[in-house]
């Protein structure tokens, strides 16, 4: 099996002084929130691609990374590249369950229930089927909620069975809740059951029974299409019909009217990680829920079922839905929209950007000069030609660096040039690093200068430079790391330069992107080589095409403040994940510390794993 792709666990902040390089992009790439203005990103698998069943009745994203996918003909597990299909243990001979529910308990224990083969259960050997003793539990399970109070509920066409999980053994059940075919359960946070029957709703909660009443808004309309969920809030949702209910405030929202109510069934509702609820329905698709109005999903315009049967978000925000004939499809997350003329921008490939101390963004050009981000648009702000650097400082003050031109300081009405007249000793000028309002460059003649109280400072082959041209440069507190177009990566510490990666060891490959983790592990980039990290013991670890990796020409390096690093390539943007770099690209996997981590273990082989 392939390896998996790693999922974003939560929301990233970035470090605004820290670039990831865009110089090859034709456009300028910004977050975008939620699923973007330009929607989600549609993909889906059928029986083709390995799903056992077109049919999906069941998703359940368990605690391990993988997505677990219930189908009408089999149990399949999903690391995000393949289907692994799950035997189920029937005793039937090759025989496939139809799976109708899945649960996870809070010891991580998978729970199966299957339409015809009863209930099953994940162990460290395998699925294995449960079978109390004196055999009261019926063959057709048709929902499963665990109460995380020790006990998992089982709807069967002969009521309800609680099963006390620390035992693994059937709890008596009150004669009150085996009396009725139970279509679908929910246990809240408070302890309360609720119950949906052919006959109606009912909640259990400290061994009473009490009837829920609902009206329903057509003739013929069966009240068994009625469920209840809870969001994080709190709030209890019951819907049917065509209306959803908040119990908590007595308020119905009404939606499908006239001949849609006729054809509608609604399935199932989640929460999304925004507070929206997503409303999975039979004819006519997937709808959101917020601020008390419904919008329709376009499933249909993109060639997708209409009928939507399950629904999981994973943890990277991606929606997962299982559709009757339709197969599994995911919804992708658009964490990045493509910014150009539409925005304000010229038509033209950015050279250079960087974050101001507001968060807002600086982009660079080599025609159009300098352009800054107002709101949802970007406007002109200096007409300086030949931009390949630039840097904010935190009073507003903006360093241009430029190829050939010098560099260009700009605050204001203020605007000062630097060249070689002043003491530069190159006018390409090719990278910017600001430390409070102090900056710093590299040029291509191989030099380090300072703006220190007024007066340039310039490092070179006396402090320790070799001379190679300077082609990355980040300044740390106390001092500052240098990489060459020769390879070289020097420290600079005490006044003086220590070359802590010598040429040969990239092989010779230019240095294209610094940056330090809170490990204090030194992250290098190339044009050529691939990604290397050197620990605070002074080991070097490579990923390259040899071990894995998929890119070897490195375009940007960001350390986030969750300690995750992010590479970017020629061909795409990639998390470094316990050690192993991972494509950003792609949708679900196995998360650090995983007992089948050593599938993802395709990028590097290197025992060291760089420190981790």
């Amino acid at each position: 099996m392939r390896a998996g792709r790693n999922i974003l666990k939560q929301r990233t902040r970035w470090k605004p002084a820290l670039l990831l390089v865009c110089v090859l992009l034709a456009g300028i790439v910004a977050r975008a929130e939620s699923f973007g203005d330009s929607g989600p990103l549609f993909r889906h698998w059928r029986v083709a691609d390995g799903l056992p069943d077109d049919s999906v009745t069941a998703l359940l994203q368990s605690r391990d990374g993988y997505l677990w996918v219930g189908t009408a003909h089999g149990l399949a597990r999903f690391d995000g590249a393949e289907f692994e299909e799950t035997p189920v243990p029937t005793g039937a001979g090759a025989h496939r369950v139809a799976v109708s529910s899945l649960c996870e308990d809070e010891s991580q224990r998978l729970w199966i229930g299957t339409a015809d083969d009863g209930l099953f259960y994940r162990t460290p050997d395998g699925i294995a089927a449960f079978r109390p003793a004196g055999g009261d539990l019926p063959a057709t399970i048709t929902s499963l909620a665990d109460d995380h109070q020790g006990n998992l509920w089982i709807g069967t066409p002969s009521g309800v069975r609680q099963l006390r999980l620390d035992r693994l053994q059937l709890a008596a059940t009150p004669p009150a809740l085996t009396n009725s075919y139970v279509t679908s359960l929910h246990a809240t946070r408070n302890g309360t059951l609720w119950i949906t029957t052919r006959a109606g709703m009912i909640q259990y909660h400290a061994g009473q029974l009490t009837p829920v009443e609902f009206s329903t808004e057509a003739l013929g309309r069966s009240p068994e299409y009625i469920g209840l969920y809870e969001d994080k809030a709190g709030n209890l949702w019951a819907f049917g019909d065509s209306y959803l209910i908040n119990l908590n405030e007595g308020k119905r929202f009404n939606y499908f009217r006239g001949g849609d109510a006729g054809s509608l069934r609604i399935w199932t509702l989640y929460e999304g990680r925004n507070g929206e609820l997503w409303i999975a329905t039979s004819g006519q698709g997937l709808f959101t829920f917020a601020d008390g109005q419904f919008r329709p999903l376009a499933l249909r315009e993109n060639h997708l079922s209409s009928d939507v049967r399950a629904i999981c978000e994973d943890t990277e925000g991606n929606l997962w839905l299982g559709t009757d004939g339709g197969g599994l499809v995911r919804l992708k997350r658009q964490y990045a929209t493509v910014l150009g003329p539409e925005a304000g921008l010229p038509d033209e490939t950015p050279t250079a950007l960087a974050a101001g101390p507001d968060g807002s963004l600086l982009a660079g050009y080599e025609k159009s000069g300098l352009y800054r981000q107002m709101g949802r648009m970007f406007e002109p702000q200096a007409r300086a030609p030949q931009i390949c650097s630039l840097a904010e400082q935190p009073d507003g003050g903006i360093w241009l660096g430029t190829d050939g031109n010098g560099l260009r300081f700009l605050k204001g009405e203020q605007a000062v040039v630097f060249t070689t007249r002043e003491g530069l000793a190159s006018d390409r000028i090719r990278v910017v690093s600001v430390v409070s309002n102090q900056v710093w460059l590299g040029t291509s003649a191989g030099t380090i200068h300072g703006l220190v109280a007024g007066q340039w400072l310039t490092l070179g082959r006396e402090q320790g430079l070799s001379g190679a041209p300077v082609s990355a440069l980040l300044a740390v507190p106390g001092g500052f790391w240098v990489g060459t177009d020769a390879g070289e990566v020097f420290e600079k510490t005490n006044g003086t330069f220590q070359c802590q990666i010598a040429a040969g060891a990239l092989a010779g490959a230019a240095v294209s992107a610094l940056d330090c983790d809170p490990q204090g592990r030194l992250w290098v980039g190339t044009a050529g080589a691939g990604l290397a990290c050197l620990d605070p013991n002074g080991t070097l670890t490579q990923w390259n095409r040899q071990t894995g990796f998929p890119g070897e020409n490195i375009t940007g390096l960001l350390t986030d403040t969750n300690g995750q690093v992010w590479v970017a390539t020629e061909n795409s943007i990639y998390m470094l994940a316990g050690g192993f770099p991972r494509s950003r690209t792609a949708g679900i996997g196995f998360p650090p510390g995983h007992p089948d981590r050593r599938r993802q273990a395709v990028v590097c082989a290197a025992p060291a794993d760089c420190g981790h």
